[in-house]
């Protein structure tokens, strides 16, 4: 079974009247696409057909890690991203954790289980989406300049205290230790920003 899309303008999953063959269908619940989506789901609608081969070809030529309880000659059902995790290398390039979902078929019984595939993304040379996988354990992942799914810093306390203060001294200065209000607009307008009021 291929799980594509699943949540973009069309479905393809497998053809229940003919093996090895798909079937394509428009969503009825898709409402357009967002404004915003996040990197994981960019994946997710994009690239879940080449992490399933990714995964299938590693299988096929026996470089695949297995658990212990599912052998070389299992084949493998679906292949489905689930998440995503995300490390800023530069300004340009970041790591890139995929768990995926690998579903096997063994004897006729399904096992499903998580690999985490690395890859990496530099916005201006070369990427490699696929490069490392292996079995995921669940634990977490321990990142050095985390990124969340929408690919925005992942900021201590101390951190966004420190930017507070910088933003406070470049555009709204001598109000230091003082408790009052911040004119968020009065900063936003020093900072460049045309602010709009929409009625929702």
């Amino acid at each position: 079974m291929i799980i594509y899309l699943n949540r973009g303008e069309y479905i393809t999953l497998n053809n229940p009247l003919y093996k090895g063959r798909t079937i394509r269908f428009k969503n009825p619940d898709w409402k357009g696409m967002p404004e915003i989506i996040s990197f994981t789901d960019y994946l997710k609608w994009n690239y879940t057909s080449d992490y399933g081969y990714f995964i299938r070809t590693l299988h096929n030529n026996g470089q695949l890690p297995l658990p212990w309880d599912i052998y070389p000659s299992s084949s493998i059902d679906n292949v489905k991203i689930v998440d995503g995790k995300y490390a800023k290398k530069s300004d340009e390039s970041f790591d890139m954790y995929i768990i995926c979902e690998v579903t096997f078929v063994q004897n006729r019984y399904y096992y499903t289980y998580q690999y985490l595939v690395q890859g990496y993304c530099n916005i201006r040379s070369d990427s490699n989406f696929l490069y490392d996988i292996d079995i995921y354990d669940g634990k977490y992942i321990r990142l050095d300049q985390p990124l969340d799914e929408y690919l925005i810093p992942v900021l201590s306390k101390s951190d966004y205290s420190d930017i507070a203060k910088s933003i406070l001294n470049n555009y709204y200065s001598g109000y230091h230790d003082i408790s009052y209000t911040i004119d968020g607009k009065f900063i936003a307008e020093a900072m460049g920003y045309q602010i709009q009021y929409v009625v929702v």
